[in-house]
């Protein structure tokens, strides 16, 4: 079958010693697969290297992994074409760059928390009605991600389904949204003349 690519563009201090033995599972998991991570700081020989000893503590060859720093964000979205399946860091959740994996593409597998950081992952997958890429375990989290790997066809039918998923989305209806907004400002504004009048 097709070498599948995991990749991360997620800015490094989300990339946990955690979050590391989770991916490392995965790439166990799906042996003939790799990891690509992207971010500023991999510029850097040192960080590169540091990541490269945390992988192979937990048993991932370093021919495995790709490490490639900032670019311009022309090359940044065209660089999730080399990505088959986006790693959502746990316990901080990606957000802008879920989104920029999302629009390109790319499937986004996540594991949910019990507070904000760690959930912006499962609110954005599920206002997009993907809910079977929101887990709440991590072996669920595993299993998720290895299961898209061998499902090639599903990865590609969401390679050409997600950007419209997402412009059809609520959260992408600017009109929709301002009007809900305002009417709840108007709900607020009321019951707070109610609570003047009537105190």
């Amino acid at each position: 079958r097709q070498q599948v690519v995991f990749g991360s563009f997620n800015h490094v201090p989300k990339l946990t010693d955690s979050t590391v033995m989770l991916w490392s599972q995965i790439l166990r998991r799906v042996p003939d697969s790799r990891l690509r991570l992207k971010a500023a700081p991999f510029a850097d020989p040192g960080i590169q290297e540091r990541y490269r000893r945390l992988f192979v503590e937990q048993g991932i060859a370093t021919d495995r992994l790709a490490f490639e720093g900032p670019s311009e964000f022309p090359e940044l979205m065209a660089a999730y074409r080399h990505i088959d399946i986006g790693h959502d860091p746990a316990p901080y959740n990606g957000g802008t760059t879920t989104y920029q994996a999302l629009w390109m593409g790319v499937p986004v597998v996540t594991l949910a928390g019990d507070n904000f950081c760690s959930r912006m992952g499962a609110s954005i997958l599920q206002n997009l009605g993907h809910e079977a890429m929101v887990t709440e375990t991590p072996e669920a989290y595993i299993d998720a991600a290895v299961a898209l790997a061998n499902d090639a066809p599903r990865r590609a039918a969401l390679r050409t389904e997600l950007r419209e998923t997402i412009l059809s989305a609520q959260s992408c209806n600017a009109e929709r949204f301002t009007r809900n907004l305002e009417d709840k400002l108007r709900a607020v504004w009321r019951d707070w003349c109610r609570q003047r009048t009537t105190g």
